[in-house]
């Protein structure tokens, strides 16, 4: 929702057309960058939230939506679809936005990724001689690795993607 709506109202003001998907996607996007702005580097108790659990499920976010705009397309049977009285598109992405969109979210994903990656927020400890993650930072790891993984392959299929 990007406006405030009066209320009692008529129902013609009341009634809003809903946001392309990229619109969505975008205000995702601006939602967890402030959300990472406003967190800190360390929850206050532990098991609490933090700046590096944001990037994570941002990372995560981030590559599916870089997915849908980029294979949204080639898929058979794909949904796509307009809106019946604002006929804008609100499934899928256009295709004249469809590829700068992918590599714009795949850029995000990969910068978020690699920001939990090299901050040190993964943390690994020593059990039966053997290095392991902490069971809280399992979800985090498994986000970062596939990102950086799947983004890493996807730039080898001549995809660049801005560091």
């Amino acid at each position: 929702m990007t406006k405030e709506l009066q209320y009692p109202n008529t129902l013609e003001n009341l009634e809003i057309p809903r946001s392309s998907e990229e619109d969505t996607w975008n205000q995702i996007l601006k939602d967890y960058d402030e959300a990472i702005k406003l967190m800190l580097p360390k929850g206050p108790k532990s098991g609490y939230s933090n700046k590096f659990v944001a990037l994570s499920f941002k990372s995560e976010a981030m590559l599916y939506a870089g997915s849908v705009a980029k294979y949204n397309e080639t898929v058979s049977g794909r949904l796509t679809g307009l809106g019946r009285k604002t006929g804008v598109r609100v499934i899928g992405f256009d295709a004249s936005t469809a590829k700068a969109a992918s590599q714009k979210y795949f850029a995000e994903a990969y910068s978020a990724a690699r920001q939990v990656m090299t901050a040190g927020a993964i943390h690994f400890i020593k059990r039966n001689g053997q290095r392991t993650i902490r069971r809280h930072n399992i979800k985090i790891w498994w986000i970062c690795l596939v990102t950086s993984v799947v983004l890493k392959i996807s730039m080898s299929k001549n995809m660049s993607i801005q560091r």
